[in-house]
């Protein structure tokens, strides 16, 4: 796997979570906000959706019957399929 990543160009597809970043229409929009405890450092809240930045859908989040024939979670799906071939 290292002989195959090696010979390649990587590309990063990651996206920097703030408020105001894009998201699906059907998605909540993220935000933060100070957290007001006492404490003199400054500390925030974040709340944003699952699907928020850079992330990956594995088969199981479509097909979420545990044994089913499509059902893979994210640790047992095979990292080629993330690599772009010429």
């Amino acid at each position: 796997m290292l002989e195959l990543i090696s010979r390649r160009q990587v590309v990063d597809l990651t996206r920097t979570v703030d408020e105001g970043m894009p998201v699906d229409a059907t998605r909540p929009q993220s935000f933060h906000m100070k957290w007001h405890t006492g404490d003199p450092a400054n500390t925030y809240q974040l709340l944003i959706s699952e699907h928020a930045g850079t992330q990956l859908d594995c088969p199981a989040h479509f097909y979420p019957r545990p044994g089913g024939p499509r059902h893979t979670s994210l640790e047992v799906l095979p990292i080629e399929g993330c690599i772009a071939l010429p």
